[in-house]
């Protein structure tokens, strides 16, 4: 049997990136059900959103569903948690609390997967959820990975994580939470360390402090998912190259790339996403 031409070891946000099968053209006579290999579904659905098209992204997690490729349920998780509209996310808050709350039992993959869009939502509306998720699951090593989601959407926080430790975590999250919800009167802003997510700043930090990020995958994975910025040339075999990353910055700053990105709102290649 030949291999499937669209399966691929997923995002490498060292390699291509968002920019992986960039040639795809998006073919608007073709319907969801036209497309027999998941696979190329996936590359078709991102396609259409890089051109600002979003209305395949549902689908991403009817394929969640549906396959038992761990490395496409991944990319799934990965393209709706960046792509994701509020209507759709809420979707996903629902089957979260359902599923992980059901007599089948706590399934931590899931757990970690479903967090993980919430997260990438960034919105203070999920913080009790994602908190939620990881407490009825703490006894698992795998959503530990929760309390740093939790940490980089409310900043200025450290939890201890554990069971042992969810009574004083659980004050930290819950006084850090009203204070920004005091600040912000709001739990739809998108926050990234407890400000308003902005690429924008983001590119102004780095060129500012001028040193290497601590994770400068998840720096690329941010900037080049909001902007739609080529930022392929951030990693050369597997190496990050700050001179080349403040080069893209500073065009898209002084360019006029950066106007139109409103702080604490969320896109996909410059597109907005609905709210």
């Amino acid at each position: 049997m030949a291999q499937d031409p669209f399966d691929f070891d997923g995002i490498d946000f060292e390699g291509e990136g968002y920019f992986v099968f960039s040639t795809y053209r998006v073919d608007p006579k073709r319907d969801v059900s036209s497309y027999s290999s998941p696979w190329e579904l996936w590359v078709a659905i991102l396609a259409r959103a890089r051109e600002g098209d979003f209305s395949w992204i549902p689908h991403l997690l009817t394929i969640y569903e549906n396959v038992d490729d761990l490395v496409l349920k991944e990319q799934c998780v990965v393209l709706f948690g960046d792509v994701a509209s509020a209507q759709a996310i809420s979707w996903v808050r629902n089957l979260a609390k359902q599923k992980l709350r059901s007599e089948e039992g706590y399934d931590p993959q899931f757990a970690v997967d479903m967090s993980y869009v919430l997260f990438a939502n960034k919105r203070l509306a999920d913080v009790r959820v994602l908190w939620d998720i990881y407490k009825d699951g703490a006894q698992f090593e795998d959503v530990e990975i929760i309390t740093t989601y939790l940490g980089l959407i409310l900043g200025e926080i450290y939890l201890e994580g554990g069971i042992r430790n969810l009574p004083e975590d659980s004050e930290i999250v819950c006084r850090r939470l009203d204070e920004l919800q005091r600040m912000y009167d709001s739990n739809a802003v998108a926050l990234w360390r407890g400000q308003p997510f902005s690429p924008v700043q983001i590119a102004r930090d780095f060129l500012r402090d001028n040193a290497v990020p601590g994770n400068p995958e998840m720096l690329r994975h941010l900037i080049e998912a909001n902007t739609g910025l080529d930022c392929r040339p951030f990693f050369k075999a597997g190496v990050f190259h700050p001179l080349a990353a403040a080069a893209i910055f500073e065009e898209f700053l002084e360019g006029g790339r950066d106007e139109g990105f409103e702080a604490g709102a969320r896109y996909f290649f410059g597109h907005r996403i609905p709210d």
